[in-house]
């Protein structure tokens, strides 16, 4: 390539796509590495066992839900409503942590009620999620963390869960009695919820439908409030994780020791992914989103970063001049009604890259525009296939460049196989990208793979078992302009 190429306008069009290409390229089966920075930004856990009275010698039921502020260096704070045995404990929490190269670690917490307590765990998924088992005498308690879903409303829990509450409940002679309860519930997407489900209290079953009301915070905790016929009123603190697709529950009133979980059903589901997001550096992204149905519905949008963390990112929407800084998008759009909102970052501030997924109980879907330092635009598609492979046509003669982006929409690490191939068929080379869990990474083509350069062909990525990916193509000419390339399904 020329170097006056790299004097042209366009220099500043794939400054963002090459910013990760060192990282590309990893073996099969390389093992995932942590360090204490993998543990960063608030998580919600969830906790279930016995601990031992020595007293009556005897176990007794234990719950505990809250929150961890995790700092990334070692340090972490919170707070949490435990129930033990029934009573019920709020809790203000600091703690330490360490966490080893193979991705387990340990914590020592401190709290205002039970005092100092110590746990073991595993990180997986790029720090997504955590197993925990207390490591004290005497107490038989192990659970699971996530981070914390955030910029949440009453609209982010919209539509149909499955769900499953278990543990005990005191009754009036003083006994613990064995509490399961499971069955569907639904959030109108503006404070209300109602369950049909099979409850067995103490060994009787009775099959419900009752109703009850909900209140989600910003920071995406909240509580629920709804009526058994025969234990009365129950008052849930709930929370949201796994971007909006699991809410988990603690029942806070004395005499009970209830937790559990709801999952999304098929009809909230991922209805697209932006594989390429950029903001910063003069580059600005517009997404325009439409609700095609003929109801309202509710939609999330989730940026990611290239390690497949939460990216916030200065947003606007442009019809009402509000602003906002957010990894997640909440909001309900009335049938036919779209939304506008741009990535409002300053023209000095540094340049971000990462990926978007859309998340919707209804007909919402979308695309977005680039718009480069040089005034030029591209649309980039809300890809919404599910495909064995994808295929990506790319022409690197003449002085042109391809850029390509790549985002794993699962919640599992993805070691994606790529096969180049020029434009008879001939196989070029082949590699693998290693891809976090919803993590991303951008390149020029003939910078990651130089056999493709001075080049036309195509580029495969196979799609790892059980993972879904999303692909995307830029072109762009010495003039500056550019566009995007779809992607092919095999």
């Amino acid at each position: 390539m020329k170097s006056s190429f790299w004097q042209a306008p366009f220099v500043a069009s794939v400054i963002f796509l090459a910013a990760h290409a060192a990282n590309a390229q990893t073996l099969v089966g390389q093992a995932e590495s942590c360090s204490t920075a993998t543990l960063n930004g608030t998580y919600t856990y969830l906790l279930k066992g016995a601990v031992y009275l020595s007293t009556y010698e005897t176990f007794s039921p234990f719950t505990d839900m809250g929150n961890l502020t995790i700092n990334g260096s070692g340090s972490l704070s919170g707070s949490s409503s435990a129930s033990f045995a029934g009573d019920i404990l709020p809790r203000t929490i600091t703690g330490t942590y360490t966490v080893n190269s193979n991705c387990t670690g340990s914590t020592t917490l401190t709290d205002n009620v039970i005092g100092t307590t110590h746990f073991n765990f595993s990180i997986s998924n790029n720090g997504q999620s955590m197993t925990l088992i207390e490591a004290d005498s005497g107490y038989v308690v192990s659970g699971d963390a996530h981070p914390l879903q955030s910029a949440c409303s009453n609209a982010s829990i919209n539509g149909l869960y499955g769900f499953s509450i278990g543990g005990f409940f005191i009754d009036s002679n003083g006994n613990s009695d064995n509490y399961a309860d499971t069955g569907q519930l639904t959030f109108n997407g503006s404070g209300a919820l109602s369950i049909n489900d099979t409850v067995s209290e103490g060994g009787n079953i009775t099959s419900r439908s009752i109703s009850g009301t909900y209140s989600l915070s910003s920071n995406c905790t909240g509580t629920a409030v709804f009526t058994d016929p025969n234990l009365g009123t129950f008052n849930m603190n709930i929370s949201l994780v796994s971007g909006g697709q699991q809410v988990r529950f603690i029942d806070t009133d004395s005499s009970t020791v209830f937790s559990g979980s709801g999952t999304a059903l098929g009809d909230v589901g991922t209805s697209g992914t932006m594989a390429q997001v950029a903001a910063g550096g003069d580059w600005l992204t517009i997404f325009t989103l439409t609700n095609t149905g003929t109801s309202s519905a509710n939609f999330e949008l989730s940026f990611f970063d290239n390690n497949g963390n939460e990216l916030s990112l200065p947003l606007m929407f442009l019809d009402t001049g509000e602003t906002t800084t957010s990894s997640a998008l909440s909001q309900t759009l009335a049938a036919g009604a779209s939304v506008v909102i741009a990535t409002n970052a300053s023209n000095t501030a540094a340049l971000v890259t990462g990926s978007a997924q859309l998340t919707s109980n209804g007909s919402i879907g979308g695309f977005a525009i680039f718009h480069n330092p040089t005034a030029q635009e591209a649309v980039v598609p809300l890809e919404t296939q599910n495909a064995s492979a994808f295929i990506l046509a790319f022409d690197n003669t003449n002085g042109l460049v391809t850029g390509l982006a790549l985002a794993n929409v699962s919640g599992q690490s993805a070691t994606v196989p790529v096969i180049v191939r020029d434009d008879i068929g001939t196989e070029l080379g082949k590699a693998t990208i290693q891809l976090a869990a919803h993590g991303h990474t951008s390149f020029l083509l003939a910078n990651e793979y130089g056999f493709a350069a001075n080049r036309r062909g195509t580029i495969e990525f196979d799609t790892p078992s059980n993972g879904q990916i999303s692909a995307l193509g830029i072109r762009a000419a010495s003039t500056g302009s550019l566009t995007t390339i779809p992607v092919l399904a095999k």
